[in-house]
């Protein structure tokens, strides 16, 4: 896993109150499986910091990515919108 910001290591230590934070226009998360493994993802749950502006900071701005190559491109898995807002927020998929 790696991340443009400084603390990327407690995005997945099991601690909910682990931070990582970066204002860059370029910040982003990173995960990749093992080779020859299939990485199904079907629940995101994402904490938003209460005291930054949604439509500044996230609205069309944060992106969940995915890439079959290798990171070499990217296809967009969902970007928020309106319906963000500080504190815990969900997106689901559907088994299909």
């Amino acid at each position: 896993m790696s991340s443009s910001g400084s603390s990327h290591d407690n995005l997945f230590d099991g601690d909910l109150f682990s931070q990582n934070s970066d204002e860059s226009s370029n910040c982003f998360v990173n995960m990749e499986f093992r080779e020859g493994y299939v990485g199904i993802l079907d629940k995101v749950k994402y904490y938003l910091d209460v005291k930054r502006d949604k439509t500044k900071y996230y609205v069309d701005k944060l992106k969940f990515q995915g890439s079959n190559d290798g990171g070499i491109t990217f296809t967009d898995i969902f970007v928020s919108d309106f319906n963000v807002h500080s504190g815990w927020n969900y997106v689901e998929w559907p088994e299909g």
